[in-house]
């Protein structure tokens, strides 16, 4: 026994039942000295003990011990709930990728619609209608 397949996982999640601790070898367990193999009557000496040991106690010690069970016996069973999965920011294709560096901002819409709308100045000249290449002041 070792740690549970995927496949019983999701067998129990669909069954609406929950995973315990004797499912899951004890090497992978947080608290390795805890051992959940207490037989019944280990319980019923356990509990003799007890009953002897609270007789001698002071009430404020009773009082404690009495909260403790309380408390043990009414919380509700430890259930491993699914994990909460989240979206990731999903991949740039090679087109959107040439286009920017990892450091450049996104730009906005009103910004792309504005790069739309103004023509292109050639870098010689500053005159709209060409550019480096077609201009005839670079010769």
């Amino acid at each position: 026994m070792g740690l549970l397949c995927a496949h019983i996982i999701k067998e129990r999640f669909a069954t609406c039942q929950s995973l315990s601790f004797c499912d899951i070898y004890k090497h992978w367990w947080i608290k390795k000295e805890q051992s959940l193999e207490i037989e019944n009557d280990q319980i019923e000496q356990v509990l003799k003990e007890f009953h002897q040991k609270y007789d001698f106690w002071l009430v404020l010690q009773q009082e404690k011990a009495r909260a403790k069970l309380l408390k043990m016996i009414q919380e509700p069973p430890l259930l491993l709930l699914e994990p909460t999965i989240t979206c990731t920011r999903e991949r740039l294709t090679e087109s959107q990728n040439d286009a920017q560096s990892s450091t450049q901002r996104i730009s906005s819409v009103f910004e792309r619609e504005e790069l739309k709308t103004t023509a292109k100045k050639c870098g010689i000249c500053h005159n709209i209608g060409h550019n480096s290449r077609t201009c005839s002041d670079s010769s």
